[in-house]
């Protein structure tokens, strides 16, 4: 359904212990992030691999709901993101659009994208030159890129997202405080996966060269 356009989104609802829904939260969006690749008789079902999809993430306590619409901008200069938290059943407690300007997907990331969709096209048996016309007609790389990438909420209630930048080796987290300010732009490991925030430090997982997970935890500092 959401690959043929009759489904462009999904609900959070809110359920009792009992399992009845007592209403819904907020609409993800889901519009044109899958892909049908015809292949002779056969028809391969990719997930794009850039999209605008709606991202959000629960308090540790379960008390808010963090939502974060973040469409793709046609063009390059001022574009906008919006944030909501939402706490039922009192409903939002901010809803927020902010500025930011607008990052290329470089030209070698896009290559890169393409060709992994290829990859994995070739794995399945088919060629390389058909597979590569196949994805080419179906895979949609945009000029730019999203605004936000992940989004964590911390037990505090303040949200940490993840500002997109395909290809740098350095991750860029805005913090927003309960309330929905602007409080601090935090840098980390690009493959840094951060699982919780508390008052004084970050706690996450990070890979190395043999992929194996390491836990790690971070220090929060104010800059000097």
């Amino acid at each position: 359904l959401v690959l043929s356009g009759k489904v462009t989104s999904f609900p959070v609802v809110r359920m009792n212990r009992q399992g009845k829904v007592l209403g819904t939260l907020a609409q993800l969006g889901r519009k044109n992030s899958m892909a049908a690749v015809p292949v002779g008789r056969t028809t391969h079902i990719f997930t794009q691999p850039v999209t605008a999809n709606t991202l959000f993430a629960l308090a540790p306590d379960g008390s808010s709901l963090i939502v974060v619409e973040r469409p793709i901008p046609q063009q390059d200069g001022g574009s906008t993101f919006a944030v909501s938290r939402i706490r039922s059943p009192q409903g939002a407690v901010y809803a927020r659009a902010y500025r930011y300007t607008a990052q290329p997907v470089p030209r070698r990331i896009a290559d890169s994208l393409f060709d992994a969709q290829v990859e994995g096209l070739t794995a399945t048996g088919v060629g390389r030159a058909q597979a590569e016309r196949a994805i080419r007609s179906a895979i949609r790389i945009p000029a730019f890129q999203p605004p936000i990438a992940g989004v964590v909420v911390g037990m505090d209630g303040s949200a940490w997202l993840r500002k997109e930048n395909l290809g740098s080796r350095r991750a860029d987290w805005l913090v927003l405080n309960p309330a929905g300010d602007v409080v601090a732009t935090v840098g980390a490991p690009q493959g840094l996966q951060i699982l919780e925030v508390g008052r004084s430090a970050v706690w996450g997982v990070v890979h190395d060269d043999m992929d194996v997970p390491y836990v790690v935890r971070y220090r929060m500092q104010p800059a000097r």
